[in-house]
């Protein structure tokens, strides 16, 4: 087997040595009507384990999940189901979407007059165009995930039916999470 930095695909197991990634057919997309249960083999452990998200975790992972609702339930005894509460993360999702294209959005809508005329088969030449300076798109970017922080917290409170203080953990985590989607903007 040819050592890993050779330009074939490999992965390290526990025990050191490599592992083969190489791409078989079964791997391969199937063509419209193909039968995929004959084509993908999965077992029912390689499905628990894709579905538990923290089992790439060396403590979270080795905990059965009812353990870590234990003690979630623990801190907080009226703690709300997670798939309900976090669709009062949509609006950061949004935004987040929203505010990673808007350097490329304020770059290209300056030049909508002279692409329009070329689209339509003129010259364009002396159009006008625009041109914003990148603090512009960061000013758009930090007003686009501060809106998105005001927006989550209503339906935070109005989905978990619960006083603003009970909701201090996601209060916190939501402040926390526009900066560090900001720094990751910039």
């Amino acid at each position: 087997m040819a050592m890993p930095g050779s330009g074939q695909n490999y992965r390290s197991s526990p025990g050191g040595t490599f592992t083969d990634l190489r791409l078989t057919a079964t791997d391969q997309p199937l063509p419209l009507g193909a039968a995929v249960a004959s084509a993908v083999q999965t077992t029912d452990q390689t499905v628990a384990e894709c579905c538990d998200w923290l089992s790439f975790h060396r403590v979270w992972g080795q905990l059965p999940t009812a353990a870590r609702q234990a003690i979630a339930r623990y801190f907080d005894p009226e703690h709300p189901n997670y798939l309900t509460v976090i669709y009062a993360y949509l609006p950061f999702t949004l935004a987040a979407n929203l505010a990673h294209y808007i350097p490329a959005t304020i770059t290209e809508a300056g030049q909508i007059l002279p692409v329009t005329a070329r689209t339509l088969g003129l010259r364009g030449t002396g159009l006008p165009t625009l041109v914003w300076s990148a603090d512009v798109a960061a000013f758009l970017q930090g007003i686009t995930l501060l809106s998105a922080l005001v927006f989550s917290i209503y339906p935070l409170l109005r989905i978990t039916k619960r006083p603003l203080l009970s909701n201090l953990l996601h209060l916190l985590f939501m402040p926390g999470f526009t900066v560090f989607l900001f720094k990751l903007m910039l």
